[in-house]
């Protein structure tokens, strides 16, 4: 893989770097996402795995992306810019109309401890992850065309599983 010089750091050196750091360093503006190649078509048309396409997602790093789908997989590089936090973390006693403009795009409000601020989410209540530091790490949505979010598709095949793929790039 060649990287543009734009994009390539004067302190490092590609010829000895992994795939994966050359990967990371070149999608560094992107967080990624792991999922099934029985997904490919739905990531091709609209841009990310989930429908609707403003559902809540997970992501982190290209390794840790490979951790999850199964074999063969997809690994989607999701513009960083493009993605918004799932949660919304503001004071109780905020402007009513701030609230219901905040409540229509995180629907789930959990007043803390203290009755000091409320935690707005897209989670559902009933998600153990609401107001987690998993919650706050990796969960993210995409607000606008989840297409021009898109960076790129990696699609992984281990040497038995090149028979599976076949029916996944057709179409």
């Amino acid at each position: 893989m060649s990287l543009p010089d734009s994009e390539v750091s004067s302190t490092s050196n590609y010829q000895n770097d992994s795939l994966l750091a050359q990967l990371s360093l070149f999608y560094h503006r992107c967080a990624f996402r792991g999922v099934d190649a029985a997904k490919l078509r739905r990531v091709l048309d609209h841009g990310v795995d989930v429908d609707p396409t403003d559902s809540v997602i997970y992501v982190d790093g290209f390794d840790k992306a490979l951790e999850y789908g199964e074999w063969p997989k997809l690994v989607i590089a999701l513009r960083s810019d493009a993605l918004e936090a799932t949660f919304r973390e503001v004071p109780v006693n905020s402007r009513t109309e701030h609230l219901v403009e905040l409540e229509q795009r995180f629907p789930t409000a959990l007043r803390s401890v203290d009755g000091q601020s409320l935690w707005m989410s897209r989670l559902p209540a009933t998600d153990p992850r609401v107001g987690s530091p998993y919650e706050v790490e990796y969960a993210r949505w995409i607000p606008g065309d989840a297409k021009a979010a898109l960076a790129a598709v990696f699609i992984l095949v281990r040497p038995q599983d090149v028979q599976e793929i076949g029916p996944f790039l057709e179409g």
